[in-house]
């Protein structure tokens, strides 16, 4: 077992591992996730389901909508603190936007992964717990944010993979991405507090 990976097991129907739901698994994707949100403030300014050029802010990370398609969940802010994510570190993520549908009551994150194109990684988050607002999401405008730690033996490279949010068979979001972890004094310095926008 490679040290900082979730606990995973190899699934029957599919040649990928299914991981526990343990701390780290929970923490650590999701804070790749929000990552890669962050990486598109650097845009025009639109919401993130009108992406479909993949437009990002940083050259180590893509970012493009599953479908052609509008979806429910749309964020027009989120900041990072501190900015690049790294590993070892602690990071608080927050984030606003609208849901433009019903109130969502319940729900998860699906993430499917790989790592540096050798270690494929299945996840699922619950969503509302994972929020630090929990459920119900209300229709029209909301802000919530995500506190955790990132630890030091966290592998760094580059994952490619698909992000869902869904409550049901009905897709709140989805995303295809490329991005990458990064430990300390890898890559060019930049201000570790900087904050990224999508002005609302």
């Amino acid at each position: 077992m490679v040290r900082g990976l979730p606990v995973c097991e190899r699934r029957a129907s599919a040649p990928i591992f299914v991981c526990q739901q343990r701390l780290f698994s929970r923490i650590a994707w999701l804070i790749v996730v929000l990552d890669i949100l962050t990486h598109v403030a650097g845009s025009p300014r639109r919401s993130l389901s009108d992406l479909t050029d993949g437009a990002s802010s940083s050259v180590s990370s893509t970012f493009h909508p599953c479908k052609h398609e509008e979806y429910q969940l749309v964020f027009d802010h989120i900041r990072v603190f501190p900015d690049p994510i790294l590993t070892g570190q602690s990071v608080t993520v927050e984030l606003g936007g609208s849901n433009t549908g019903l109130a969502v009551t319940s729900g998860k994150i699906t993430i499917a992964v790989i790592l540096d194109r050798v270690l494929p990684f299945y996840v699922e988050l619950p969503l509302c717990s994972t929020l630090s607002t929990g459920c119900p999401i209300p229709s029209g405008p909301f802000t919530t944010s995500v506190q955790a730690f990132l630890p030091a033996d966290t592998p760094n490279g580059n994952i490619a993979g698909k992000i869902k949010m869904v409550t049901g068979e009905h897709e709140l979001a989805c995303y295809d991405v490329h991005t990458r972890i990064q430990r300390p004094g890898v890559g060019d310095e930049q201000d570790r507090q900087t904050e990224h926008l999508l002005v609302g």
